[in-house]
């Protein structure tokens, strides 16, 4: 805080446990009531402040700022969790370590601009940062957690660094303001759940390298019209594009052979959809509901088609199959749906 004539007071009656080696760590809030809290660099007894540590201000809903000193190097678990009136923290390129949750559901945040030596975003970090708009990320960040930035309702953009390899679970779980996402070339996999109920994601570009989509992972991407799926691409998984109303093509790559259960159920717009040569089964819900699906073309490699994979498709006029007639009796088919029965089969070489 500041006295009237402009001098820095620092934070007292704080309190801190010792180390044992002339530094110490920040363990609570104490009897400090300071809304704009400064965190001293030194005890009272004058031991250096290298920490933060876990659930140090869990819940301390007056602090509306927050000034770290230099001295930091690591910042625990919790450590400013359910600090609800906390809209600005101002953190040392010192640190190197920040705990799992540890500004979860600090609802007023704004911004952060996160240390140079960070290179993990844990699980949960921002998680419920309802008023978070921007984040600054030191290009040395290669690792974003499960729900580290779920429920970021106002978050618009977020560019990852490109030595980012791994994005966890959830990890962008209802960002409902986020329009569009590059993800990292070094990025292998789509996890659960990463950009579910992301409702204005437009566009998201996905590298060579993904192999797996996880199950849910852009489910309810209500506004997503344009998700190029890479080469490479070996799985997809339960409910991977469910609800993404906007979607209206879909092409598998060639080396897709796992496709799994309701995959683009309620893809309202899909008007085409073009399998891999190497899926062998259209597991059950793969297109339920796809009220606008006219034409899908099927590669020799299917052996099976699910339960209601083709329930509700309307308008589902033609059915393309890259196999002879004898082939296509041969398939095991669980669909026996009217709207799968209505389709015309063309096969190989036929027009």
């Amino acid at each position: 805080m500041k006295r009237g004539d402009g001098v820095i007071l620092h934070a007292d009656q704080l309190q801190y446990a010792s180390n044992h080696d002339g530094t110490c760590t920040v363990m609570g809030i104490g009897t400090c009531t300071d809304a704009q809290l400064i965190i001293p660099a030194r005890s009272p007894n004058g031991e250096i402040v290298t920490g933060i540590g876990d659930s140090a201000f869990f819940g301390c809903r007056s602090i509306v700022s927050v000034v770290v000193p230099e001295s930091v190097t690591h910042i625990g678990e919790k450590a400013f969790m359910l600090c609800t009136h906390l809209a600005r923290v101002t953190l040392p390129d010192s640190i190197t370590q920040i705990g799992k949750a540890a500004f979860k559901n600090c609802t007023q945040l704004l911004y952060v601009r996160l240390p140079k030596g960070v290179t993990r975003i844990e699980n949960a970090t921002f998680s419920c940062c309802r008023s978070l708009v921007g984040i600054d990320l030191p290009e040395g960040v290669t690792y974003v957690g499960d729900y580290a930035f779920s429920q970021c309702n106002s978050l618009e953009s977020f560019i990852p660094p490109s030595g980012v390899t791994s994005i966890g679970e959830g990890a962008f779980e209802c960002c409902k303001r986020l329009v569009s996402f590059v993800v990292p070339s070094g990025v292998t996999r789509i996890c659960d759940y990463t950009f579910a109920w992301c409702t204005h994601l437009t566009r998201v570009t996905l590298p060579k390298g993904v192999k797996r989509i996880g199950d849910r992972a852009f489910a309810e991407c209500i506004s997503l019209a344009d998700a190029e799926l890479p080469q490479g691409l070996t799985e997809i998984g339960e409910a991977a594009f469910e609800q993404c109303e906007s979607l209206e093509r879909v092409t598998l790559p060639d080396g897709v052979a796992s496709l799994g259960e309701d995959a683009f159920c309620g893809c309202l717009s899909l008007v085409h959809a073009v399998l891999s040569d190497g899926v062998r089964s259209i597991a059950g819900g793969t297109f339920k509901d796809c009220e606008a699906l006219a034409c899908v073309v099927i590669p020799r490699s299917v052996q099976s088609i699910g339960k209601d994979a083709f329930d509700g498709c309307y308008a589902l006029q033609k059915i393309c199959y890259a196999g002879t007639a004898e082939a296509w009796k041969a398939i095991t088919k669980e669909d026996d749906s009217a709207f799968f029965a209505q389709a015309t089969v063309c096969f190989d070489g036929e027009e």
